[in-house]
């Protein structure tokens, strides 16, 4: 059985679906093949936030983007971030990267964040993962889950980490986290390999596949709040 490398963000966007939703939108990780959405966003914020291109030069990079969604959806988050990003006085950094592995190796999470800055005065690294998805909204328990993970895989003794949401401006934190999250972030890891698994099992219903799940008596993967 071959292994599943997702994003953080896609591991997030996964972990927020109903049983059946994740079920679908694991099965199209056996096809090969795949867009990433993100690809200009993040090679642009990059160049921006380490001064080897300017705002014009990003907007004429998306200008160049052939699909129409993808072309206004990266205009609108570029211009989110270069709001914020004028306003600040940072240290730009190479950010940190890993990746998270299940202990059967069937399961692994690519954290790869786009961001690190140490702002002015300050001696901790902020580590930042951009959020730019419609759906699911980025609410603290989701994105509490994704901090999770990057806390305990990528060690550094002054890093702080956020997620940024592009379409509301604003970047989730460590606050986001309780005492309740660990267990979450675990349930999520684990329905999604074993989901994972029950699609690589020959004749395995979608319905065979959902009664595994409640067989598991496992809380729902991710309840972001209200």
């Amino acid at each position: 059985m071959e292994s599943l490398s997702i994003a953080l963000p896609t591991f997030l966007r996964i972990a927020a679906s109903t049983p059946r939703g994740m079920i679908s939108q694991l099965r199209t990780f056996t096809k090969p093949g795949g867009y990433d959405f993100y690809k200009v966003l993040k090679k642009l914020v990059a160049g921006i936030a380490s001064g080897v291109i300017n705002p014009a030069q990003a907007e004429k990079h998306i200008e160049q983007i052939v699909q129409k969604p993808e072309r206004e959806q990266t205009l609108e988050a570029i211009n989110a971030f270069n709001e914020w990003y004028s306003k600040q006085n940072l240290v730009w950094q190479t950010p940190p990267r890993d990746k998270f592995k299940s202990k059967s190796g069937l399961l692994a999470v690519r954290l790869e964040p786009e961001l690190a800055f140490i702002p002015a005065g300050a001696t901790n690294t902020s580590v930042i993962y951009l959020w730019n998805l419609k759906k699911p909204e980025l609410k603290p328990d989701l994105a509490a889950e994704g901090l999770q993970l990057l806390m305990s895989n990528l060690v550094g003794a002054h890093y702080q980490f956020g997620i940024f949401d592009l379409r509301k401006k604003q970047i989730r934190g460590a606050e986001t986290i309780s005492a309740a999250t660990n267990a979450r972030l675990q349930n999520s890891l684990r329905l999604v390999e074993e989901i994972w698994k029950d699609i690589h099992t020959p004749s395995m219903s979608i319905e065979e596949t959902l009664s595994h799940i409640s067989s598991l008596k496992l809380p729902p993967p991710s309840l972001p709040a209200q």
